[in-house]
């Protein structure tokens, strides 16, 4: 074999072992629903996509209840969703860890301070939860006495700690105190508003 032959057929595998040593040294795909779900690969149990829920009506995220389980999973079991996926430490070394699964929870968070009235604004101290222009027509949706809707927030709350964005659930709680302050906030009961104070810690 001639000498350039042979330098040609070494380089190559001596490529072949980089190669080899590169794929050993990279992490392993992980699969899982809630992950696929969440990085826009796959749905959830219903066969929906992360896209296709966040661009719901209003009416359509108040109307379905089976959505919210994905939408914010927690480590506790849903009786509303029992196919609803629960929060184990591999999820939360993924959303720690992969930049995308946490913008696209804080998309989800932003789709339903929308849908109750609320926006999340980006300030030099940290994100801030203040009333939007549409708060006086979307609180008539949640802000009544023993709402549903008081047992998602916590649910929100929970996740948001869980999965890596605990200073959006402080600035969600703390967007919230003022409304169960004010005039009208009687709809939230004190039970409630533990269970929310307690979902962030």
């Amino acid at each position: 074999m001639k000498h350039h032959e042979r330098q040609e057929n070494d380089a190559g595998k001596t490529s072949t072992r980089l190669k080899a040593a590169a794929d050993l040294s990279a992490p392993a795909a992980v699969t899982d629903p809630l992950l696929s779900f969440y990085d826009g690969t796959g749905t959830d149990s219903e066969g929906r996509t992360l896209d296709e829920i966040l661009a719901w009506s209003d009416d359509r995220l108040e109307s379905c209840h089976d959505y919210i389980q994905w939408l914010f999973p927690n480590d506790r079991p849903s009786a509303v969703n029992p196919d609803a996926p629960l929060v184990t430490a591999l999820h939360r070394e993924q959303f720690a860890r992969r930049t995308i699964l946490r913008q696209n929870l804080l998309q989800s968070l932003r789709r339903m301070l929308k849908f109750y009235g609320l926006k999340c604004v980006a300030e030099k101290s940290g994100a801030r939860i203040l009333r939007s222009a549409q708060w006086d027509v979307r609180k008539e949706n949640w802000l009544t006495s023993h709402n549903h809707n008081h047992l998602r927030i916590t649910r929100i709350l929970i996740s948001l700690r869980l999965l890596g964005l605990p200073e959006y659930a402080v600035a969600f709680f703390a967007g919230l105190y003022p409304i169960c302050h004010a005039d009208g906030g009687g709809a939230i009961s004190e039970t409630t508003y533990a269970f929310w104070q307690a979902a962030i810690q």
